[in-house]
């Protein structure tokens, strides 16, 4: 039986779209091996008018059925999404992500020592060759390009009590935008770079997973916490933020850091 994500904060909706909190645990939509609650159950669930207006135009070229979705988070990744209310709607959110013209920015707290305080990340990302369920960055123009860009906020250090002889562990508190939306993007460069995701379990390394256990974070340090856009009807310029929710939090608590959004 699947486990209900019905508690999904709406924190702003008109005519044409929602804009949702996402929770950590939920799965945008359906695909290989899915077996969970979805974002597509709750719109059914909550929105059927959704539903309805979308018809077979959910159903993409890939055969995965996404009605209203326009973009998608991890599961483990919290934050703002937008979901369009009829599919002109979701057309004309497309066309402003695929020219840029949508800001999505992150937050996100990595293993090591960041540095240039600022930078731009540029690769190509494809499906890892042995690992099917993750990426893997490729140089040699395979795969689909990918840009991300950041923004260091602070850094952190974490000494733990536990070890006879502490030594503190460095972080590093990061705004992320990114030009594409490639699966996994933001974790697979900053691992790239050697700066992991705290909490990530797949892009991950022997002490950024030490670290994380540490800490006691079962997720991945990754929360989309800005959008800003044009409104795909009227053209009003439209901004929203979203707390951090309470897991990272706790994270920036035991690093003696409050963050203010």
């Amino acid at each position: 039986m699947k486990a209900i994500i019905d508690d999904i904060p709406v924190i702003y909706e008109d005519d044409s779209l929602l804009i949702i909190n996402k929770p950590i645990g939920l799965v945008i939509h359906a695909g290989a091996g899915t077996d969970q609650w979805l974002l597509t159950d709750w719109l059914t669930k909550n929105y059927p008018q959704i539903i309805e207006s979308y018809g077979p135009a959910a159903i993409g070229d890939d055969g995965v059925y996404r009605p209203g979705i326009v973009h998608r988070l991890d599961k483990e990744t919290s934050g703002l999404l937008i979901v369009a209310k009829f599919p002109a709607v979701g057309q004309a959110l497309k066309e402003q992500f695929k020219s840029h013209r949508i800001t999505k920015e992150y937050l996100t707290l990595v293993v090591g020592q960041v540095s240039p305080a600022t930078g731009r990340i540029e690769s190509y990302i494809r499906r890892h060759p042995q690992r099917r369920q993750e990426m893997t960055v490729s140089y040699l123009a395979q795969g689909k390009p990918a840009v991300t860009e950041y923004q260091l906020i602070t850094y952190l250090a974490w000494t733990n009590p536990k070890n006879q002889r502490p030594l503190p562990e460095l972080l590093s508190l990061l705004t992320v935008k990114i030009e594409s939306g490639r699966m996994h993007q933001i974790r697979v460069h900053l691992k790239e770079q050697g700066w992991p995701i705290l909490g990530d379990q797949n892009y991950s390394t022997k002490a950024s997973l030490a670290l994380s256990q540490a800490l006691d974070l079962k997720r991945q340090f990754l929360h989309a916490r800005r959008l800003a856009f044009l409104h795909p009807i009227s053209g009003q310029p439209l901004e929203f933020k979203a707390d951090l929710p309470a897991d990272l939090t706790a994270v920036l608590t035991k690093l003696n850091y409050r963050f203010d959004s």
